[in-house]
């Protein structure tokens, strides 16, 4: 009994160690960050898109509405969860560039810290590995980028590695994950992609019981139902479409890249994403596929059946890179994790 208080106390030492050193190389990453982007140019946001986030946020903070041009409520956010937590800083009277840095800040560093206590799930000992992933992720530029790009693309990342954690620990049902993904619909439409790893751990787990197979898979879309209906009908009372306005612009925008073959499309949308440490954790990635291939660990495949098909969406129907290919960024920490380890018996309960 000793012994085992004596490993509690010692594993939650550890834990401290690691969030506090996971806090300061993130606070760190971003402030040297911030401190060339000052020198090189100004500090502000680099895309138009965080400055309509802006918008909605200071008419949300300080007039109470919902809208770009005060007075007239529209559904131009295609992320209004992300645009109300900034509104909090302007409600509060806080400067909102420096709210806006704190959050997507504090959403990279919550990401590393759950990235690294994912993979404790099966190996509590990690320590100062522990440490280096979680370092990786607070290094890794894109994610650096994208916390200070004012755009919610990290709270997304965020939730992704939370569906994940959540699975692994096995401590919340398959309605929990419905209702992650229906929040997470708010933040970008992209989180349904989501419902595609939740439908693979059911069907593995559940092989050939279908009973247990649709009970299963109707709890997920329960959880999704009541969020994202909120969402469709919160869109349809303001624009009269139940997506946001600017969900379809840049479809019709790039359409003419989609003539290019589908495989060149989607190498592109990951080399975008792979210019840094992806590229080096590439054979990483390849033989944790090929050890969940060989040992049947078919569950452990989720993520990687994520990560993939959200790439190929994007290059489906909206095949752009530009800013440092910023719709695929969400990938990025489930495969540097991935990358890191190559071991799918780290990840997911049977």
């Amino acid at each position: 009994m000793s012994g085992m208080i004596g490993e509690g106390v010692k594993g939650s030492t550890n834990r401290k160690y690691i969030l506090f050193d996971v806090v300061a190389i993130g606070a760190l990453s971003a402030g040297a960050f911030l401190i060339i982007c000052a020198q090189k140019y100004s500090l502000g946001f680099p895309l138009d898109d965080a400055w309509i986030h802006q918008t909605y946020a200071r008419n949300l903070g300080e007039m109470g509405e919902w809208s770009f041009i005060p007075g007239h409520a529209s559904a131009g956010s295609t992320a209004p969860l992300w645009s109300a937590l900034i509104a909090l800083g302007y409600f509060f009277q806080i400067p909102y560039i420096w709210w806006t840095y704190g959050l997507g800040v504090t959403t990279l560093i919550a990401t590393a810290w759950l990235a690294v206590d994912w993979v404790r799930t099966r190996d509590r000992t990690i320590g100062v590995w522990g440490i280096g992933l979680a370092a990786l992720l607070l290094l890794e530029w894109h994610l650096v980028w994208a916390a200070l790009s004012g755009m919610e693309t990290i709270l997304l990342a965020f939730l992704s590695v939370l569906f994940f954690w959540i699975l692994a620990k096995g401590v919340f049902g398959f309605f929990s994950l419905g209702v992650l993904i229906g929040v997470g619909i708010w933040v970008r439409p992209d989180a349904l992609t989501l419902l595609l790893p939740a439908a693979w751990i059911i069907f593995i787990r559940h092989q050939g019981n279908f009973r247990q197979i649709g009970a299963a898979f109707l709890w997920v879309i329960v959880g999704i139902a009541g969020p994202f209906l909120i969402y469709l009908t919160m869109n349809w009372s303001v624009a009269g479409s139940v997506w946001p306005n600017t969900f379809y612009a840049k479809q019709v925008e790039y359409s003419v890249l989609q003539q290019s073959p589908f495989l060149y499309r989607y190498f592109e949308q990951f080399i975008a994403i792979a210019a840094g440490a992806l590229i080096i954790l590439l054979p990483g990635i390849l033989f944790y596929i090929y050890q969940a291939i060989k040992s049947h660990s078919w569950e452990r495949l989720a993520p990687i059946i994520w990560a993939g098909a959200y790439i190929g969406a994007y290059a489906f129907r909206l095949p752009v890179t530009y800013q440092h290919g910023r719709y695929a960024i969400p990938t990025i920490p489930i495969l540097l994790v991935v990358g890191s380890r190559g071991d799918p018996d780290l990840f997911l309960t049977e």
